[in-house]
């Protein structure tokens, strides 16, 4: 006799416990806040940098700090200026970017991996590097910047490319990092972002398009509205006026005529 088969049964996943996923929708929370802190610190250091403030490149004996982020801001806004320049503006943006992306996903919980973040991280260096070396080879300098336009990095990366590929080639050559570095850093689909961009303008010529056709139906109906009163005018005063001599009877036959043609 054949002995009966015992069917095993599928071992289930073991499920993860429910604070280890409420501990990874905290964190998320915590790096959104973290974010959007940064950001907010950054930009105020440096819409309030002071060259007068103690700072990395230099040293200064004061007791009032200019800086909205006191000793702390003044320095991070020098150090920012000295190596990006002008870019130092656009950098907390940057951790906007990240911290609006975060948002987004605030539904889902947090999952780390350290190859996308050294992937994330090199879309960042190369979107920093190639943006101020850009700035550093089309703005002028400002006396009021601890260094040039582009900063420390921007001018040594220019003056390189400038020397091997000239202004023009240094361009298109930076162009083409700094958008590969926006693509990798940000996640950015251009297919996506040309689809959107189509959609905008079909969108925005329709609306262009029904507001001339508005405008056209308002001005014919206008210049119809005209050429009644004109009309009734002429009767007006071809049959009212030899029989009413007030001027204000002759409105009010105007306005009866008006009426009966509505």
């Amino acid at each position: 006799m054949q002995e009966p088969v015992v069917l095993k049964k599928s071992a289930t996943p073991p499920k993860s416990p429910a604070w280890s996923s409420q501990l990874k929708y905290r964190l998320q929370d915590g790096v959104l806040i973290a974010l959007a802190a940064m950001c907010l610190f950054m930009w105020m250091a440096l819409l309030s940098y002071d060259q007068g403030d103690p700072g990395w490149t230099h040293a200064s004996a004061i007791d009032q700090v200019q800086n909205a982020g006191g000793r702390f801001g003044a320095w991070c806004a020098d150090v920012l200026f000295m190596t990006l320049g002008y870019f130092a503006y656009l950098f907390p943006l940057l951790l906007m970017v990240k911290t609006v992306q975060v948002y987004r996903q605030h539904k889902t919980p947090l999952d780390w991996s350290g190859w996308l973040f050294a992937w994330r991280l090199l879309g960042l260096i190369f979107l920093v590097l190639s943006g101020s070396a850009l700035i550093d080879i089309h703005f002028m300098d400002d006396h009021l910047m601890p260094a040039s336009a582009g900063g420390a990095l921007g001018e040594s990366l220019s003056q390189l490319a400038v020397d091997a590929f000239n202004v023009q080639g240094s361009t298109l050559l930076f162009i083409a990092f700094f958008l590969f570095g926006l693509t990798v850093f940000t996640d950015l689909s251009w297919f996506k972002v040309l689809d959107v961009t189509g959609k905008i303008t079909l969108d925005l010529i329709d609306l262009i398009h029904s507001l001339i056709n508005r405008w056209w139906d308002a001005r014919s109906e206008q210049q119809q509205k005209i050429a009644k009163l004109r009309e009734v005018d002429v009767r007006v005063r071809e049959v009212a006026t030899p029989m009413v001599a007030d001027r204000l009877e002759r409105t009010k036959v105007k306005e009866r005529l008006i009426e009966r043609e509505d």
